[in-house]
């Protein structure tokens, strides 16, 4: 092999790999974009004192009824609890409802190292009323437990398609 080749090789391997590492963004200091995302159309993920909560999304009423159904995953890795209620902060006025078949008055139990799903495949609901808010959008929420406190969630509004069809808030009581 001639030293001609050789130097071109190397110069190749080197000018590709320049090019991945810059055109990636890696190593782009704290604005790169992987340090300032927002969460996901998944979902929010928050832990704070032994509560989980996973895959936290808002989901869209149908059109004109200005509700909206919070799905996800509430993972208890502490003593049992309770969820005692969850607000939107933003935009204010909005009324929440806690119902379902494992509801207590309005709560709902969480026991020491389990996990209740909400909204989705599940027998628990937390619906919004009086909500308006454009699909994804983001919210400001929180969730109130006995135990584990007051849990601040960023929350995504997604629309009812695709594998949401169907997610309706319950009936309001009366």
């Amino acid at each position: 092999m001639s030293r001609n080749s050789t130097l071109r090789r190397v110069a190749a391997v080197s000018l590709a790999t320049a090019l991945v590492a810059g055109l990636t963004g890696c190593g782009s200091g704290r604005d790169a974009g992987t340090s300032t995302q927002q969460a996901s159309g998944s979902g929010t993920n928050v832990s704070y004192n032994g509560i989980d909560l996973r895959q936290i999304l808002l989901i869209a009423g149908p059109d004109g009824t200005s509700s909206a159904v919070l799905i996800g995953t509430i993972v208890n890795t502490g003593p049992d609890d309770v969820l005692q209620s969850a607000t939107v902060l933003n935009p204010p006025g909005t009324t929440s409802y806690i119902g379902g078949t494992n509801t207590v008055n309005g709560t709902i139990p969480v026991g020491s190292e389990t996990s209740t799903r909400v909204g989705f495949n599940a027998e628990d609901h937390i619906d919004f009323h009086n909500i308006s808010v454009p699909a994804t959008s983001y919210v400001d929420m929180e969730m109130r437990f006995a135990n584990a406190g007051v849990i601040p969630v960023h929350v995504m509004v997604v629309p009812a398609v695709g594998s949401f069809i169907g997610i309706v808030p319950l009936p309001m009581p009366r």
